[in-house]
């Protein structure tokens, strides 16, 4: 028992230490840095129309987990369901990050977004998850999942 619980200590001290250079806040600002890019560029997509754009910001293997669906799988899967959001009106999307956290080649992020179409009519809000992978191409949402916060079906 008390070997193990140095081998936890051990391995705590040293995964806490990071092989980076400087200190974690300084990688966990870069990295949230890089994702609010990332999340601008989303935000872009979706105003210009381009669902291409939307899901090259995804990993080649990502899992899209939109409210009421089964997962969109890969990239091909993840445009259509960009696609698809954009044609039914879609004309404005705000991401608002609440944490991010880094865990060397992967991060996860936890925010809110607002969806507009046109007029600045508003379509939904809610909450998201995504589970970001360092890659070739930097970083890419690589498992993604949101819900709306509006009610769904009859109101009394």
């Amino acid at each position: 028992m008390k070997k193990m619980l140095m081998l936890l200590v051990g391995v705590t001290v040293v995964g806490c230490s990071g092989t980076q250079g400087g200190d974690a806040t300084d990688i966990d600002s870069d990295v949230a840095a890089s994702i609010a890019d990332i999340n601008r560029q989303f935000m872009d997509c979706v105003s210009q129309g381009d669902a291409d754009l939307c899901s090259s910001l995804f990993t080649e293997d990502a899992l899209y987990g939109a409210p009421n669906l089964p997962f969109a799988e890969g990239r091909a899967a993840i445009r259509d369901a960009w696609e698809k959001e954009i044609e039914t009106g879609m004309k404005s999307l705000r991401l608002m990050t609440n944490e991010v956290e880094n865990f060397g080649d992967t991060a996860h992020e936890v925010g809110r977004y607002v969806v507009e179409g046109s007029d600045d009519v508003h379509l939904d809000h809610g909450k998201y998850i995504v589970l970001w992978k360092r890659t070739s191409e930097g970083w890419r949402a690589h498992r993604e999942v949101f819900n709306s916060d509006m009610a769904s079906g009859p109101q009394d």
